[in-house]
């Protein structure tokens, strides 16, 4: 009987191995406990980790929903590794709730693009994200760079 080799040396290569996709970068109402992570994300995901992006965050439709732009300030989110059996149903869902057509980009409400950001162990990776694709306006900045906490803020 031959001896098969496991195709994986360790947990961790393994590991590697699943979080070879893209993770998404999310840091409004696709983050973990939030409303639209429970209805596209939950369940989902290999691996979840707080991160920090370089943008501007704003709050958008009288506090409906945040949108980010490009910036400077430190933008808090979470990283999303997604499953490889789910992630291009993910990817399909999240282009649609974020309004974007990836072969008409000029006229989405938000554009996917690929960012760096910095896990909260320090790694730098590579992610996808959704910048807004509008003028801020009249859009609410965030100051704190997070909204979970301008939520918890606006609910005092």
């Amino acid at each position: 009987m031959k001896k098969l080799k496991n195709k994986y040396r360790s947990g961790k290569e393994k590991n590697n191995q699943v979080k070879s996709k893209i993770p998404f970068f999310v840091y409004g109402t696709l983050r973990p406990g939030l409303y639209n992570y429970e209805s596209f994300i939950r369940g989902k995901t290999i691996d979840e980790v707080p991160a920090v992006a370089k943008g501007v965050l704003y709050s958008v439709l009288g506090g409906a929903f945040p949108c980010m732009r490009k910036g400077e300030e430190k933008i808090k989110g979470d990283l999303l590794y997604i499953s490889p059996e789910y992630y291009e149903e993910v990817q399909k869902n999240l282009d649609l709730l974020e309004g974007y057509d990836p072969e008409q980009p000029e006229g989405s409400d938000y554009i996917r693009r690929t960012i760096i950001v910095e896990s909260s162990s320090g790694k730098k990776t590579k992610a996808y994200t959704y910048y807004w694709n509008h003028p801020a306006g009249t859009a609410e900045h965030i100051s704190s760079g997070c909204w979970i906490t301008h939520i918890h803020d606006r609910e005092k």
